[in-house]
C-alpha cells in the first residue's frame, strides 16, 4: 500500500519535480537540454541498478586486484544493458529532439549542458556508492531494486506514450516540452503513489499484487 504523503510532502514532491517547467516557462531554460538530462538520468539510474545486481550475483573477489576486475566486469555489464536498453527508449525521443532543434555539435557547445551531464555523473556515481554499501547486507528483494528499476521505466514509458500519440512531434519546442511536462508528471505520480504507479505492471511488489500468489500456496497448518 502506497505511504500516506501529507500535504507539506506533496508540496515538496510538485515544486522539487516541477521546477524544470518553471525554468523553462520563466527564466528561459533550454526545452531540449532537459529532456536530455532527463534521459541521461533514466540511463545513468539504469546503470546504478545494473552494476548493482552484477555486484550482488557475484562471489566476494579476493584481494585488490580481483575486485578491480570485478568492479570494471560490474561497470561494463551496466554499460551493455544500458546501451540494449537506450536504443529502443532514446530513439523516437531523440526524433522528436531533432524536430525541435536539437544537435549534437550545439549541444557540446552549451556549457550549461556539460555541467548538467557532469552533475548528473556525480551524482549516479555516488548513488551507486550507496547502493555498493547497502548491497553488503542487504539482499536486492529487500532494497526493492525491482520496484525501483519499474519506477524508473515506466517514467519513461509515460514518455514514449506521449511521443509515440505524435504530440511529440508538434513543430518548434512544443513537441520537447510536452514530453518534458510527461515525464514531470509521472514523476510526481511515481513519488506520491509508487504502487499505483506500478499497478498492473511486472515491478508491481505491492500486497495486492502478492496476494493471489499468497492464496494459490497457502502456508500448512499445524
Amino acid at each position: 500500500m502506497d505511504a500516506v504523503v501529507t500535504p507539506i510532502g506533496i508540496a515538496h514532491i510538485v515544486w522539487r519535480n516541477s521546477a524544470p517547467i518553471v525554468g523553462i516557462l520563466f527564466f528561459h531554460w533550454s526545452t531540449t537540454n532537459v529532456l536530455v538530462l532527463y534521459f541521461l538520468d533514466t540511463m545513468l539510474s539504469f546503470g546504478v541498478i545494473f552494476a548493482g545486481l552484477a555486484k550482488s550475483f557475484s562471489p566476494a573477489p579476493n584481494g585488490a586486484g580481483a575486485w578491480v576486475k570485478s568492479e570494471f566486469t560490474y561497470v561494463f555489464v551496466a554499460l551493455l544493458l544500458c546501451a540494449l536498453f537506450g536504443i529502443p527508449l532514446g530513439m523516437p525521443v531523440g526524433l522528436a529532439l531533432g524536430a525541435g532543434g536539437f544537435t549534437f555539435s550545439g549541444a557540446l557547445a552549451d556549457h550549461s549542458l556539460r555541467v548538467g551531464v557532469l552533475w548528473q555523473c556525480a551524482m549516479a556515481f555516488w548513488s551507486y556508492i550507496g547502493l555498493y554499501r547497502a548491497l553488503n547486507t542487504h539482499s536486492p528483494s529487500e532494497l526493492r531494486l525491482k520496484q525501483r528499476f519499474g519506477l524508473i521505466l515506466m517514467r519513461w514509458v509515460v514518455v514514449l506514450v506521449v511521443c509515440y500519440s505524435g504530440l511529440g512531434f508538434v513543430p518548434g519546442n512544443v513537441g520537447v516540452f510536452l514530453l518534458v511536462a510527461a515525464y514531470v508528471a509521472a514523476s510526481i505520480f511515481a513519488e506520491m503513489a509508487p504502487d499505483r504507479f506500478l499497478r498492473g505492471t511486472p515491478a508491481d511488489d505491492s500486497a495486492e499484487a502478492r496476494a493471489p500468489s499468497a492464496a494459490k500456496n497457502p502456508k500448512r497448518r499445524s
